[in-house]
């Protein structure tokens, strides 16, 4: 009797971790991480960077507003509608975060190097020296 009930709750227990399992989509990849895959492979970097580094905050202002487009022929791997937008959002939400953190380098490298031309030709004359 005890190797009986041993059995059964080994296979309950089996059974229940099987079924936990399946709806979380281990089948299929989550979206929102295949989009974040993708757009980091997919958007410039070097681009939003000379933005920044030569517009400063307008171009954070637009790598922060202007979102990308996933690539149209990328086999999103699905025809669930939710998935495609999942999948979408997940692009767009991504894209606008690496291109203003690009976009950001860029300003704070071209304010650092306008504040060193500032101090040595303003601030560093002899004339300002008492």
């Amino acid at each position: 009797m005890g190797l009986m009930q041993n059995l059964k709750s080994k296979t309950i227990v089996s059974l229940l971790i099987f079924l936990t399992l399946i709806p979380q989509g281990y089948a299929q990849p989550n979206m929102t991480a295949k989009a974040k895959i993708d757009v980091a492979k997919d958007v410039n970097k070097i681009y939003w960077f000379g933005a920044g580094l030569i517009s400063g905050g307008i171009g954070v202002f637009f790598a922060s507003t202007m979102a990308p487009e996933p690539i149209n022929e990328r086999d999103i791997e699905t025809t669930v509608t939710r998935e495609v937008n999942e999948y979408y959002t997940g692009y767009r939400e991504e894209g606008k975060r690496i291109q203003t953190s690009q976009a950001i380098k860029g300003a704070i490298i071209n304010l650092t190097v306008l504040t060193i031309i500032y101090y040595k030709n303003v601030v560093d004359r002899p004339e300002f020296k008492y």
